[in-house]
């Protein structure tokens, strides 16, 4: 078959013939339908490459905002972890500053530090950098206190984009704030550690029997001596110190009564047991005003100065052991 296409004026004809002789069959399509058509098809092919490229693009978009959908719930979740690590932070340095409120009583220091007091730590951190580091740990109430799962992102003072890049930045924020919650840990432990020392020392300092028993005048200090009664020279273990009959005597250091009652040579007399290896004796009492098991502190009454036992006149003998053996009272009173 062979199409033949003649232009005439204002038409086209459409003339077809067939191979097999038979009858031929002709067309007048006008111009205008040709144009018409003609625009059509490339407004058709138009329109489908449009649709196409367009189709690809809201897939792509439809691809990403799922991609981002995916993202903004790891970053949700990512937040509220990171404002559970604030919160517990934030309680943590509260500990921190009331321990070292503690201790600082303790040594009899400021008992309340100003506020945006600093611990220093040393060495390499998640925070980058090397030397001395310092940790803000001011007061709790200066925090922002809007925690909930409500809360406004500026409550981290950082708004990420909804971006994987910015999941990255919440990570990484999440490390740091680990490693600056290690270095709280840190500290904590180490005023821990330093309020036990404090305690045990105060209590060793509490114990030593460094106070002075009674004001007096001392009238025979430890050594050999001449003895009193007689001329030949004896051993003298402690201090004798002369004061008014009913004059009060202390404890030198804190402890625990270990005896009360009568001592040959001694008289009337109170033992105390303060620990650490020390014991005082205190002797030739009047009177006793404590029983045996009784805690006293330093400085406590425990007695009454008299002259019983071997005795010239009112005064306390005063005696100081150490590991059981007595050692000179004055190297130990203050």
């Amino acid at each position: 078959m062979r199409k033949v296409r003649t232009r005439r004026k204002g038409h086209w004809t459409l003339v077809v013939i067939p191979d097999n002789q038979e009858r031929v069959t002709n067309w007048k399509v006008p111009r205008w339908m040709l144009r018409g058509t003609a625009v059509a098809a490339i407004a058709g092919v138009l329109a489908g490459t449009y649709f196409t490229v367009t189709y690809g693009k809201l897939q792509r978009e439809v691809k990403y905002l799922e991609h981002l959908k995916v993202v903004n719930q790891q970053q949700g979740e990512q937040i509220q972890e990171l404002r559970q690590q604030t919160t517990e932070m934030q309680q943590r340095m509260q500990a921190v500053v009331e321990l070292e409120k503690q201790v600082r009583e303790l040594v009899g220091l400021n008992p309340k530090p100003p506020a945006g007091t600093t611990l220093s730590s040393r060495g390499e951190g998640p925070m980058g950098g090397g030397g001395e580091r310092a940790l803000s740990v001011g007061p709790v109430d200066e925090w922002k206190e809007d925690v909930s799962p409500e809360a406004p992102l500026d409550f981290y003072q950082t708004e990420p984009s909804l971006t994987s890049d910015g999941l990255f930045v919440l990570q990484a924020i999440g490390r740091d704030l680990q490693g600056v919650g290690s270095q709280i840990e840190e500290q904590l432990a180490g005023l821990e550690q330093l309020q036990k020392e404090v305690v045990a020392r105060q209590q060793y300092l509490a114990a030593i029997p460094s106070r002075w028993p009674m004001s007096g005048r001392i009238t025979s200090r430890y050594g050999y001596r001449r003895s009193p009664f007689g001329r030949e020279q004896e051993f003298h273990d402690g201090l004798d110190i002369a004061a008014r009959k009913g004059s009060p005597v202390v404890a030198a250091g804190a402890g625990k009564v270990t005896f009360t009652g009568w001592k040959s040579g001694y008289g009337l007399s109170v033992i105390i047991d303060h620990g650490y290896g020390y014991r005082t004796l205190y002797g030739h009492n009047s009177s006793v005003v404590v029983k045996v098991g009784q805690t006293v502190k330093k400085g406590d009454v425990v007695s009454r100065v008299g002259s019983t036992g071997r005795s010239t006149g009112p005064h306390l003998h005063f005696t100081v052991f150490y590991n059981g053996n007595t050692i000179n009272p004055e190297k130990v009173l203050q």
